[in-house]
């Protein structure tokens, strides 16, 4: 009966940050498992946090553009408390052929981080809501997981889910312009309207050390769909063309252009409008 009472006085006078738990239960839908985790937290600014999925063998997920089939993930943060915004980043993804086309995104284990901005800074953020995401063997089929978690700048982590968590952070390319002559990156874009289709026509600069380069193309808006980016020709000097179709409402839209070279990634937004015509 002591032994009891203690327990409870104690649960009682514990502050809610240390009982708080650094990652949210697993929830399994098909072929895959989605939770949220926590990182160290910064001092100041945005709270550090992760959507970490698992699928299970010879299962993908995709990126915020998946390519010919397959749909982006979409999040619902409304249930959420002390919160005023949170942000998506996307580590690089990965291409894949199947008998859909070529498609963009995950296979095996992800992380997505967030950048959690509470609303009061001095208090704790309740980040809890639904993830609807896509997964395919052979066909799509939707998935979606109810999760939430606490975050304070005081809580603890798991030390397994926050180097998962600082090992995608990694991963997620860095913000850039357009590449100077003979640097790395976007060398230059030019649009090219053939009635409902645009055209984008992209060149990319490989890295002064040479090797291979990569390039991935997703809307800022989501009413514009963005093919996979398809190389047309190189050239000696390390520069690549590719061709980027675009479809839906373009006027006043934006584009994400991901520029890769080993384990460097640039990403670029272009505004369609006012882009010079393909020469």
């Amino acid at each position: 009966m002591l032994r009891a009472v203690a327990t409870l006085v104690l649960g009682i006078s514990l502050p809610a940050a240390a009982l708080a738990e650094p990652v949210s239960p697993w929830v399994r839908d098909g072929g895959a498992a989605l939770r949220l985790i926590a990182g160290e937290q910064p001092v100041a600014g945005p709270l550090r946090a992760g959507i970490e999925i698992r699928l299970d063998s010879g299962w993908k997920t995709y990126w915020r553009s998946p390519g010919q089939s397959g749909v982006p993930a979409r999040f619902d943060w409304s249930a959420s408390r002390n919160l005023a915004a949170v942000e998506v980043l996307w580590p690089l993804p990965s291409r894949f052929q199947d008998q859909e086309g070529t498609t963009v995104g995950y296979k095996g284990t992800v992380v997505l981080p967030l950048r959690v901005t509470p609303r009061d800074p001095a208090e704790p953020v309740r980040l809890a809501g639904t993830v609807s995401y896509a997964i395919c063997e052979t066909l799509c089929v939707p998935a979606m997981a109810d999760v939430a978690l606490d975050l304070d700048r005081a809580g603890g982590v798991d030390p397994l889910a926050a180097a998962q968590l600082t090992g995608f952070e990694a991963r997620v390319p860095e913000r850039g312009v357009l590449a100077a002559t003979g640097e790395f990156g976007i060398a230059g874009v030019t649009r090219d309207d053939k009635g409902n289709r645009v055209r984008l026509t992209v060149d990319v600069q490989a890295p002064r050390e040479g090797g291979g380069v990569d390039l991935f193309a997703a809307p800022v808006e989501d009413d514009l769909w963005v093919g996979v980016p398809v190389v047309r020709e190189r050239d000696e000097s390390g520069r690549s063309r590719w061709s980027v179709v675009l479809s839906g409402q373009v006027a006043g839209r934006s584009v994400d252009l991901v520029a890769v070279a080993g384990r460097r990634a640039i990403s670029v937004p272009i505004a369609l409008d006012g882009l010079a015509a393909t020469p």
